[in-house]
């Protein structure tokens, strides 16, 4: 409806065209079409369908997508990641992964909680993994502690200015952190200075600690229990710390709250 005042079709915002598909089943796709459809930049789905879009320039004669070197590119990606998801299959990593879910529970049992800590990236990380807990990850439960420190802005910018970026997460643990609770660490480089004092505050406190980092550990050896991500480039550590979180946690979730009761 036109705003009071104004006449239907006088200001208002004109109706987007829908986007418009050429659709081909897999059985029907000509041979030959993939690369000429990869190369002037239309979509081939999975299940065979060829899709161009309205509206993004292809009509003027510009391809909408970016090439087949694009394709390559994307491609050698999901390669990369299957690789590492290869070797998270393998018995030792299973072992780590359910060692480290084991001590999640034995803190959680014992009345303590879960902290967190990263950054960036491994901040979003952090805060993920905290509302696994707190909230659910894949069934309705019972709430479990868990608390990412990189939240609270008044904190982290107090401790910050006050006292340097490498102890906004270890001033958190020794004020929040009690004996048998727990810290998780989440470095690609395994050389964040703040994560590596919050592991050592946490050790000097009788908190457990998980470190989650890249092939080399480097200085976030220091944690209890290391999860190396066989990976080194940062977002493919990245993406196998989320696989291996996703595990772990799923893990503390069936032993503390078993599906179906």
């Amino acid at each position: 409806m036109p705003c009071p005042g104004e006449e239907a079709g006088h200001g208002a915002y004109p109706k987007a065209s829908a986007p418009q598909a050429i659709m081909y089943s897999p059985a029907k796709l000509p041979e030959g079409e993939y690369e000429k459809y990869t190369k002037t930049g239309r979509v081939v789905t999975k299940e065979g369908t060829v899709q161009s879009g309205v509206g993004t320039g292809e009509e003027n004669g510009t391809p909408a997508g970016l090439g087949e070197e694009a394709v390559q590119f994307a491609a050698g990606e999901v390669a990369k990641l299957q690789d590492g998801l290869a070797e998270l299959r393998r018995p030792s990593y299973i072992a780590a992964m359910a060692e480290a879910a084991a001590a999640v529970v034995a803190c959680i049992r014992g009345g303590g909680k879960v902290m967190f800590c990263g950054n960036g990236g491994s901040a979003a990380d952090a805060q993920h993994l905290a509302a696994e807990l707190v909230g659910r990850q894949n069934y309705d439960r019972a709430p479990a502690a868990g608390i990412s420190l990189t939240v609270d802005t008044s904190v982290l910018t107090a401790l910050g200015n006050d006292y340097g970026y490498d102890e906004v997460f270890s001033r958190q643990v020794q004020a929040l952190g009690r004996p048998g609770d727990m810290l998780v660490g989440i470095s690609t480089s395994g050389r964040s200075r703040n994560v590596v004092k919050a592991l050592l505050a946490a050790r000097a406190a009788g908190i457990t600690s998980i470190g989650f980092t890249g092939r080399d550990p480097a200085d976030m050896a220091v944690a209890d229990f290391v999860l190396a991500m066989p990976a080194d480039e940062t977002a493919k550590i990245q993406e196998l710390q989320l696989v291996a979180g996703h595990i772990v946690f799923a893990l503390v979730e069936r032993a503390l709250f078993p599906p179906g009761r």
